[in-house]
Parts: C-alpha cells; structure tokens; sequence
C-alpha cells in the first residue's frame, strides 16, 4: 500500500504545479494534458459522460469506473483507450510500482502487476470484455511503456564523456539510488548495448511493409502495396470505424468514390450496412467485467 499512496501523491503535486506554473501546451503534453471524453458507470449502473485527464483518473468518486469498449480482436477503441493508454504510462514510469533495475519486464513478480491491477486499474476502469482479455492488454500496454521508459531514462542520461560514477552521481528526480545504481550497471554490459542498438534500429525498418501482427496486415497479406490498393482503402476504412466509431470528418471525403459522389458532397461514413469490423458487432457488448 505506501507504494500506491505515493502514486496519489505524485498525482496531486503534478496537479499543484500546473495549476503554478502553467506553460505553453505542446504536442508532447497535448494528450496527457487534454480531456478524454468517457463514460463512467457507478455502482448503481448509473451511465454519465465525464471529461478526463490522465492525471485525474486517481481523482474519481469511489464509485466511478471509466467504461473501456473492447473490439472483436480483443483490442480497446475510443476515447477511453486513450485515457487508458496513458494512466498505463503514468504507472509504468513509477519505479516504486515498477523498478527499473530489472533486466526484462517478464523478470518482474507477476505479483507487482496484480496488485496494480486489482488495487488501482480495477477500481477505476469498467472494462466491457471478459477480465482474461483485459489484463492480458494492461499488461503488455504497461510492459511496451515501462521498456520504452528505460530506453528513455538512458538516452537522457548516458554521455560518452561522463565515466559511470559520474553518470551514476546524477541520479533523475524519483528514482532510488539503488535502483540507478543497478540500472547503470546494467546498461554497461555488452550485451545490453547490443539490446538497444537493437531496439533503436526497429524505428528504421521500411515502413511500406506491412506487419503481418497488424490489423490491416492480417486483411491485405504481403502483397504488394500497388495490387492491393481498393482492399487496402477498404480495409483502412472498417479500421478507422472500428476504432472511431464513424470516419472522421476530415477524412470523409478521402473514402468517396468518384463515380458515385460529386467533389462537394461529403460521403456519409455512418450509413450502410455493418462493417464485418463495425464496433456495433463488438463481443464487447455481451460481455462484461462486472462483479468479477
């Protein structure tokens, strides 16, 4: 438990200083400081819209769970996958929930995760897909951002003219010094350079290649891009449904087919019959996490 309390703790002097120090919004503050708009259900089923930020999720009444919509591969979609995403990375960088002196995430006691998610994810989120499914995506959403954290905890740090007590001298706001101490021994082993030589050279492949783990990879094949491309707008289409719910205005008239629709008529993305990849045919919809 003193580890969840200094989680609310940080919670609220985050939410003093911006109230102190208000700064220029910029594109890498932008989501973790806006409002996501959800639903939120009570303990008598009582449904409202609530405008959330990230930081305030710790904030909400007791009884008030964020509503998360599951698609049919299992994946969250809207507003409340965004909000989600980043409470996970809130959690994923605090080293008193999540050390980073371990090597790998899946090195971790389970135990740290299930406390996070019984004690502070379950509390808070009303997730609409069976609890398997669910944790199974908090945690690897957690792992991907406790991985990238580290990645970005060493490129900050690391200096090819500092020795390693220099660099372990200046330890980060937050961190325990035997936590760092350990982090940077580990960073100094060969193997592990290799390990994030590696990481970084995934940001480099070809991006006109399309993953066969991905969503729209699993429709299109590997195929060439140019045979493919009616399937590929197609497929691009019952993604953005499934995940939006509709098309996004600005991007409406990027679907229009020319033969059926003038230059100044928007397409209607809401009409028609169902997507196979609609959100209304979700398994989300019959199952719930309630009272698990």
């Amino acid at each position: 438990m003193p580890r969840f309390k200094s989680l609310q703790k940080k919670q609220n002097s985050d939410q003093e200083s911006s109230k102190q120090a208000p700064t220029i919004q910029t594109a890498s503050r932008k989501r973790s400081g806006s409002h996501w708009t959800v639903e939120a259900i009570d303990s008598e089923k009582n449904v409202k819209k609530l405008k959330v930020k990230v930081k305030e999720v710790l904030n909400l009444m007791c009884e008030e769970r964020i509503m998360v919509d599951f698609d049919y591969l299992d994946e969250p979609f809207g507003d409340a996958r965004g909000l989600l995403s980043g409470f996970c990375g809130v959690l994923a960088c605090d080293c008193t929930l999540y050390p980073i002196h371990c090597e790998k995430w899946s090195s971790l006691p389970m135990s740290y995760f299930n406390s996070v998610f019984d004690q502070i994810i379950k509390p808070k989120f009303f997730f609409k897909t069976t609890e398997p499914v669910a944790r199974q995506h908090v945690y690897k959403s957690i792992g991907k951002k406790w991985a990238a954290n580290k990645l970005n905890l060493w490129s900050a740090s690391e200096d090819p003219l500092k020795s390693r007590a220099e660099i372990i001298d200046n330890v980060p706001d937050g961190i325990p010094l035997d936590q760092w101490i350990s982090f940077v021994d580990y960073q100094y082993k060969d193997s592990t350079k290799e390990k994030i030589e590696l990481a970084l050279s995934q940001s480099t492949i070809d991006e006109s290649e399309i993953s066969p783990n991905d969503a729209i990879g699993k429709v299109l094949g590997k195929e060439h891009f140019g045979r493919n491309h009616n399937q590929m707008m197609n497929a691009l289409k019952a993604y953005m449904i499934m995940k939006e719910g509709t098309i996004p205005e600005q991007f409406a008239g990027f679907f229009a087919s020319p033969s059926t629709v003038s230059p100044t008529t928007p397409s209607d993305a809401g009409s028609g019959p169902l997507s196979p990849l609609d959100p209304r045919r979700s398994r989300g919809d019959s199952n719930s996490s309630e009272d698990r």
